[in-house]
């Protein structure tokens, strides 16, 4: 008797350690509290956040910025001569010349079109001509020349800033009066033209290369007139 009693207290404390040492399945809490990595944005992670934020009046400035230069260049294409202050405005040179060049390419059309847009920049003291505008109105002027756009033709391609344009303005008028197509205008009126608007051009233009040869060109000039004076007067 004894012996069974024994053997059943065995058999129980057996089963109670084998069900104690049975691997137990981790519940889904389990898995959440103690196996699921912490989220971690990151050292930066609040910097990069507050950076991003603080990009998006930017982003939307820029978009802006390119709505109005596009509605600029739209208006411009129309042939709206206001679109030149607004673009000067800016302070982005490249951009005015962009806007005036789809002015001069719309008025090149018209030489009515093209005197508005002439006379609408010299009576500014602010707005700068462009090469292609300056050629535009040289070949008008070559096709009819007098002595009142004259001023004007060489006005213009002064603004432009561009020395080789200049030279190729003033060689057109001085060509045009040798061959007696502008009998209105005096041997020094021609030349107070050329000499006066040769001031106009910006420092760079007068500095360049392109600006050395006008300036020996301007000298030839000079005595060609000088030398045409002196004969009128004998």
């Amino acid at each position: 008797m004894n012996a069974v009693l024994i053997i059943s207290v065995l058999l129980l404390a057996f089963t109670a350690f084998a069900l104690y040492r049975w691997p137990r399945q981790p519940s889904n809490e389990d898995t959440t509290d103690y196996f699921t990595p912490p989220r971690f944005g990151g050292l930066f992670s609040n910097q990069a956040a507050v950076s991003a934020h603080e990009s998006l009046p930017r982003i939307t400035t820029d978009n802006q910025t390119a709505e109005r230069r596009a509605a600029l260049q739209a208006r411009a294409a129309e042939g709206d001569h206001a679109t030149l202050a607004e673009a000067h405005a800016l302070g982005d040179a490249a951009f005015y010349r962009e806007v005036l060049d789809k002015l001069a390419a719309q008025a090149a059309q018209n030489d009515e079109n093209l005197s508005s847009l002439v006379s609408h920049i010299s009576q500014n003291n602010e707005l700068r001509a462009s090469p292609k505008l300056a050629v535009a109105l040289l070949e008008a002027w070559q096709r009819s020349p007098d002595k009142r756009t004259l001023a004007e033709m060489l006005h213009i391609a002064a603004l432009a800033d561009d020395a080789a344009i200049y030279q190729q303005a003033a060689e057109a008028a001085l060509q045009v009066w040798r061959d007696g197509r502008l009998p209105q205008v005096q041997v020094g009126e021609l030349y107070a033209l050329i000499e006066n608007q040769y001031w106009m051009l910006a420092s760079e233009a007068k500095r360049s290369g392109a600006g050395f040869i006008l300036k020996r060109m301007l000298v030839s000039v000079r005595r060609e007139l000088a030398a045409a004076a002196r004969r009128a007067s004998e």
